[in-house]
């Protein structure tokens, strides 16, 4: 249900008497309604997940107005279910109006609706191990754990289905035609990507090798798959993964990467740990044709933005807009916004310290 912006300016001269309930503006005419909801949002929201700073039990969660880039509430988890997050938010995805949070240091998972507000949760035990990332497919969300494991659970409810073993330390995974792929890094000592089939929930008999010590996967709707891993000097790489003969191929150096109409875009951040200087540069991947552009795909970036080190890279999925975050692990993160063809738009705070994810709805 929605609020026509004729009956908005009541609602909100209420909202204004009332503690604790925040709003943001919009040139768009529609905002969403939901029953006991504390903040009013816009259609045209999105939501940045903040790390925060190590063991400081700092998470939060912003929401924004992306066609205004406006900040609408910058805790809103708490301000719509009176808890903080905790340490650490590790993930954060949509699917529909939904959205699922994981977080690691406090060792639980959440769904909320498109407001913020819980609607499930559960909490990890210490055999199955602190959660990383999580993919939905089906009517099933899927959770890697440092336990080793990949847990199944009903998405509706977060009930509790299965567990399949893969190997030590588990971190990024995707679903691609009817199959799971994990990246397991066993604190740099491993180098694998393990299969399981969803339709049983079992894993391959061999696991194959990849990149060093992955962290980072993605994937597009054509299954292609794309994972990012780090040297011993903490060199990020961008490999792309042969389905077929079962390889990684390098595509070149990289520590972030979205993708958008069959282009893999790539940030590379490079800090010299002497000087503690960053640099960062920008540059593409074409899937289709297998050809990299070196060219940077945003215009008239920043010096801040180039000076910094890039933490997450989001494509608004219904504009084609990118943003991206930077950290420096100890102040509000900062947010660049260009527009789909790659144009500087502007910049506003994360509001909170290390923006690690943007989901976006309407």
């Amino acid at each position: 249900m929605k609020l026509r912006k004729s009956l908005y300016l009541s609602v909100l001269f209420g909202l204004i008497l009332t503690a604790g309930f925040s709003s943001c503006s919009s040139d768009d005419s529609d905002y969403v309604d939901y029953s006991g909801s504390k903040v009013v949002l816009p259609k045209t929201r999105g939501f940045i997940l903040n790390e925060g700073s190590y063991n400081g039990n700092n998470s939060s969660l912003t929401a924004f107005n992306y066609v205004q880039d406006t900040i609408c509430n910058k805790s809103l988890y708490l301000s719509q279910n009176g808890e903080n997050i905790g340490d650490t938010g590790e993930d954060l995805i949509t699917d529909g109006d939904n959205l699922y949070m994981l977080v690691y240091g406090s060792s639980y998972m959440v769904k909320m609706n498109g407001a913020g507000m819980k609607e499930a949760s559960y909490k990890f035990t210490s055999d199955q191990g602190q959660p990383r990332k999580a993919v939905i497919s089906g009517d099933y969300i899927y959770v890697t754990t440092y336990g080793g494991l990949v847990l199944k659970f009903t998405k509706d409810d977060l009930k509790y289905v299965a567990s399949c073993k893969v190997a030590n330390n588990p971190e990024n995974i995707v679903s691609s035609a009817g199959k799971l792929y994990v990246i397991c890094n066993g604190y740099g000592k491993l180098n694998l990507m393990c299969v399981i089939d969803e339709a049983t929930f079992t894993k391959a008999a061999d696991d194959i090798t990849v990149c060093n010590n992955p962290q980072k996967m993605v994937s597009d709707a054509n299954g292609n798959i794309f994972i990012e891993g780090y040297d011993a000097n903490y060199a990020g790489a961008i490999y792309s993964y042969d389905k077929a003969n079962k390889t990684v191929t390098e595509i070149g150096a990289g520590t972030s990467m979205a993708i958008k109409d069959n282009v893999l875009y790539i940030a590379n951040s490079v800090t010299n740990w002497t000087t503690y200087v960053t640099a960062t540069s920008f540059y593409s991947y074409n899937i289709l044709t297998g050809k990299t552009d070196t060219s940077s795909f945003l215009k008239d970036v920043p010096p801040a933005l180039a000076k910094s080190s890039v933490y997450c890279m989001d494509v608004n999925p219904y504009d084609g807009s990118f943003y991206v975050g930077t950290s420096d692990y100890v102040t509000n993160g900062v947010i660049y916004h260009f527009t789909s063809d790659g144009a500087y738009k502007v910049t506003f705070t994360s509001g909170g310290v290390s923006p690690s994810h943007i989901v976006f709805m309407r």
